[in-house]
């Protein structure tokens, strides 16, 4: 083998071991925040806003009142749709050597991760079942309840995702919509939450889709 062919060879495992580094880096960093603002709200006593309007009541009551027996299938899906599952199938990317894929995924989810964390922290707004005693509870959040983090982390991932492979554009956003549902359905987020969310969420995925290049080519020349 060539010095230049053994030279090509280590740069590729250099490269592909920089963005395993920094897709793991950007997980651990997300955790870390959803524990920081966990800790910021009880060390400071952070109090939320009980605002909500009539929609937002009586959709979510409809929602989340209505038929006991999706249980099991709304927790399912509500547990798929969490960033810890997005970030699994970035690393199920680059071990199918779709490595620049892989790590523009993770750096959405990086972006849409610290986005959400200053603006839980910055609207501070109290979930449903804080406010509604008729509130059925599945999965209880201790932190503030807009933006929904499931729903940015899946309609980002899933703009990602869609625009890579065509074909599978409709079926994520529609399990990106079962999502946001479910997190209505488990008693977590009002129906605005997930619906500005959802836009949030697609409105990073473009961003970086746009800005794709410029990020890859700065990876590139670090």
């Amino acid at each position: 083998m060539s010095k230049l062919s053994q030279y090509i060879k280590f740069n590729k495992f250099i490269n592909s071991f920089k963005i395993l580094f920094l897709m793991a880096f950007s997980f651990a960093f997300i955790i870390s925040l959803n524990n920081l603002e966990v800790f910021l709200i009880k060390f400071f006593n952070i109090k939320g806003n009980a605002w909500f309007n009539s929609f937002d009541e009586k959709v979510f009551l409809w929602i989340n009142n209505n038929n006991s027996s999706l249980e099991f299938l709304m927790l399912t899906i509500t547990y798929m749709g969490s960033i810890t599952s997005w970030f699994a199938i970035a690393v199920f990317l680059w071990f199918l050597k779709r490595r620049k894929e892989a790590f523009i995924l993770a750096f959405t989810l990086l972006i849409g991760g610290v986005l959400t964390f200053f603006m839980k922290i910055g609207f501070h707004r109290d979930r449903p079942f804080q406010v509604l005693a008729e509130a059925r509870v599945l999965d209880r959040g201790e932190d503030f309840s807009f933006p929904s983090g499931h729903s940015v982390s899946s309609f980002s991932s899933t703009t990602i995702l869609g625009r890579k492979n065509k074909k599978a554009t409709i079926p994520l956003y529609i399990f990106s919509s079962l999502v946001a549902y479910s997190r209505i359905y488990v008693g977590v987020h009002w129906p605005s939450d997930v619906i500005f969310s959802g836009l949030i969420g697609v409105t990073i995925g473009f961003s970086i889709l746009k800005l794709e290049r410029k990020i890859l080519n700065l990876l590139n020349k670090h």
